[in-house]
């Protein structure tokens, strides 16, 4: 069998079962045919190093680069104890996906809308998973909100549903008056920039 490793979301585990006792562990190979053109595919062939987990029983894996879309054909040789030699195929198509872009920098965009009467969203890129905290403040400095994020993984968080959402509230819920308010972003040991943002009910 050919199966994805859940654990390793590029790596492919091959189980090869006997029904016979082998003179050695088996000859196993996979061959590459696809796109990119990656380190694999280049190679065409790779014999896997397989290890026995059991009586009769062995696995390996290989590895299948990001972008890959194609097929990988894994062969199976082996001799039983008189000599008999034997061959078998397994031929699957994997699609593997490419890295998702990463922002270069830390940074918190403009809030929208802006100004805005009931809620909002403030946009942020985060170039490393951390834990994620905005906090707004009036225009006399208090703190009047705080948003807890949590722990976020590194990307981009700029569309509605992913940036952060204010409602408009404070930190006991009562509705903030009319006015301009300020806010910046704490991401692990980064302190983003203070902006500027308008409610006008």
């Amino acid at each position: 069998t050919a199966i994805t490793n859940p654990i390793h979301d590029y790596y492919v585990d091959v189980n090869v079962v006997s029904d016979e006792d082998l003179a050695g562990a088996p000859e196993v190979e996979a061959v590459f045919s696809g796109e990119p053109e990656t380190e694999n595919s280049k190679l065409k062939t790779v014999t896997l190093d397989v290890q026995s987990i059991g009586d009769n029983i062995w696995t390996g894996k290989f590895a299948l680069e990001p972008g890959f879309d194609g097929t990988v054909l894994v062969t199976v040789e082996g001799s039983d104890l008189v000599g008999n030699s034997g061959r078998a195929e397994l031929q699957r198509k994997f699609q593997i996906p490419l890295p998702l872009p990463r922002p270069t920098s830390f940074s918190v965009g403009q809030n929208y809308p802006n100004p805005f009467s009931e809620d909002t969203n403030i946009p942020y890129e985060l170039p490393e998973s951390s834990n994620v905290v905005i906090e707004i403040y009036s225009l006399t400095g208090q703190l009047v909100k705080t948003l807890e994020e949590g722990y976020k993984v590194a990307g981009f968080y700029l569309s509605q549903g992913q940036a952060a959402y204010w409602d408009g509230t404070d930190d006991n819920g009562n509705m903030v008056a009319s006015g301009v308010y300020f806010y910046h972003l704490k991401a692990g040991d980064f302190e983003g920039p203070i902006k500027k943002m308008a409610v006008s009910r």
